[in-house]
């Protein structure tokens, strides 16, 4: 079965930015929203900061590989009947709230509080009409039991805790960074300030003009299109270039009848001489995606 693509790509000069080092900061919430949309921030690691998660996965694992009970996992059940789904001393920030089948009560408790800070319904979280919960940054795939994510910061300046008002045999994900203990990070706190509200607007604009290239185009810059067609088993290749540069974007096109090709498809790269490739990926999770094809 043959296999067809349409690739551009933009070939620039470029010097790299060495990685910063590790320094006491505060770290305003309008920054964090601000991060949503910061690329460059993404090719540069943060020393002394860490990431997490806290998931509903099931802790059978540790003695049998096998164990598959990945709903209604917590890591513990308070007296009050609160079913704990994170439990995690700061300063930090969670990123993002997934669930398949959201129900009851989320309930977040800042930084030591006894009652909770914030409670949400917890299906209700994902539908975009709870502020600052909005879409596209907050969203449902589809009616019912399904997916959902929220990609909403919640910061948190001492310890964070969240749970559900009961166990209810949910699905979860709650991944987070932890900063260094002297940087400061201010708590979630409603309503949002007008700056913050801002920052929120416009990473829901630019998160809703998924497939658009975000950045300007740099002086010199070059493109290279075209079709190449890939038989079982083989390769083709896409670009070859000499000299200093970087490439800006790479946009595909797949034209095929085999199922998920995604998945089957292997970019490679290699430059600098070096003996083995520093890109080996299937395409779909080079692109930021697996199981099903993006909306972009």
């Amino acid at each position: 079965m043959s296999r067809r693509y349409l690739l551009a790509l933009v070939l620039v000069a470029a010097a790299a930015s060495p990685a910063p080092g590790h320094a006491a900061r505060t770290l305003t919430y309008r920054e964090i929203l601000g991060q949503l949309t910061d690329l460059d921030r993404l090719t540069l690691s943060q020393e002394g900061v860490s990431c997490g998660i806290a998931s509903s996965w099931d802790r059978r694992e540790k003695e049998s590989w096998g164990a598959n009970g990945d709903a209604g996992q917590y890591e513990r059940v308070d007296p009050n009947g609160e079913a704990v789904m994170m439990d995690q001393e700061g300063p930090g920030c969670i990123y993002r709230i997934w669930s398949a089948n959201p129900q009851g009560k989320l309930r977040v408790y800042l930084d030591g509080a006894t009652t909770p800070s914030f409670e949400w319904d917890f299906a209700g979280l994902f539908n975009g009409d709870v502020p600052p919960f909005i879409k596209p940054l907050t969203y449902r795939r589809a009616v019912g039991r399904s997916a959902c994510d929220s990609y909403v910061p919640i910061p948190f300046a001492k310890h964070i805790k969240v749970v559900a008002d009961r166990k209810h045999g949910q699905y979860y994900h709650l991944n987070y960074l932890l900063f260094p203990k002297d940087w400061t990070v201010p708590s979630f706190r409603l309503p949002l300030t007008a700056e913050e509200d801002a920052a929120l607007g416009r990473a829901a604009a630019a998160w809703s003009a998924a497939g658009t290239d975000p950045k300007p185009a740099w002086p010199g810059q070059t493109k290279k299109a075209g079709k190449v067609t890939v038989e079982p088993g083989k390769s083709a290749e896409l670009l070859s270039a000499a000299g200093a540069g970087a490439i800006r974007a790479i946009r595909m096109r797949v034209t095929t009848k085999e199922r998920r090709p995604w998945r089957k498809l292997v970019l490679r790269g290699t430059w600098d001489g070096a003996s083995w490739p520093q890109v080996l990926t299937p395409v779909g999770p080079f692109f930021g995606f697996d199981w099903e094809q993006p909306e972009y």
